[in-house]
C-alpha cells in the first residue's frame, strides 16, 4: 500500500504510526537519500548539488526507490506492507517539475512497480478547524 501526497500533509507520521503498530514500512526514498547526501557532503553542499543536478538527483532518487520497493514485495507476499511514496512519485514529479522522467523509469519499469501497488491513499492536509 502506497501513501502519497504533498510535502508536511502527515505521510511519514502514519507511516511511523503503522511501524509501531507492527506493520511493515518503507520509509520514503528520498529521505533516505538526502540523510546520505548530507553525512557525505554536509547539508549546504546536497541541497546545492540537487539543486544543479536535477536529473541525478532523480537518477539516485529512483533507483533507491525501485530497491525499496523490490525488497518490499519480496517480504509481503501474503502480507501487507505500507510504502511512504513509491517510485512511481518519479514519473509524477518529472512531470510537474518539467524534466525528463529519469532514463531507468522506462515503461517495463513503470509497469512492475504498478503491479506490486495493491492501493495508493493520497495523504491530504486536515482543515484547521
Amino acid at each position: 500500500v502506497v501513501l502519497t501526497g504533498g510535502s508536511g500533509v502527515g505521510k511519514t507520521t502514519l507511516i511511523d504510526r503503522l511501524s509501531a503498530l507492527g506493520y511493515r514500512t518503507v520509509p520514503e526514498a528520498s529521505m533516505r537519500v538526502i540523510s546520505a547526501l548530507n553525512s557525505l557532503i554536509g547539508t549546504e553542499s546536497q541541497l546545492a548539488w540537487r539543486t544543479r543536478h536535477k536529473q541525478a538527483f532523480a537518477d539516485l532518487l529512483g533507483t533507491v526507490a525501485v530497491e525499496q520497493e523490490t525488497q518490499e514485495a519480496s517480504a509481503s507476499e501474503g502480507g501487507t506492507g505500507f510504502l511512504d511514496r513509491s517510485v512511481l512519485d518519479c514519473l509524477g514529479y518529472a512531470r510537474v517539475r518539467g524534466y525528463e522522467p529519469p532514463a531507468f523509469l522506462t515503461p517495463a519499469v513503470q509497469r512492475q512497480s504498478a503491479a506490486r501497488i495493491k492501493a495508493v491513499f493520497i495523504v491530504e492536509p486536515l482543515d484547521s478547524m
